[in-house]
């Protein structure tokens, strides 16, 4: 099931159906770093929101992924 929902976020940000955008992740950024970034912003996003961690884990960590990696902010 995970699969598929997040198969179906992807499509949505392919689609620019969600509000977070879609992301643009840069072909250099390491695996653990990803991750990290991840998982940071994610924790802070729950602190803030902890109604959140409700929500599908496919729509929380794809909303934090495209916040994390927008496709429209300049990178150095």
């Amino acid at each position: 099931m995970g699969i598929v929902q997040g198969i179906n976020i992807g499509l949505s940000m392919a689609d620019g159906k969600v509000a977070s955008g879609r992301p643009c992740i840069p072909d250099d950024v390491q695996d653990s770093k990803f991750e990290m970034l991840v998982k940071a912003k994610l924790g802070a996003d729950l602190m803030v929101n902890p109604g959140d961690k409700e929500l599908p884990a496919s729509s929380l960590v794809g909303a934090v992924i495209a916040t994390t990696f927008p496709c429209n902010k300049a990178r150095q």
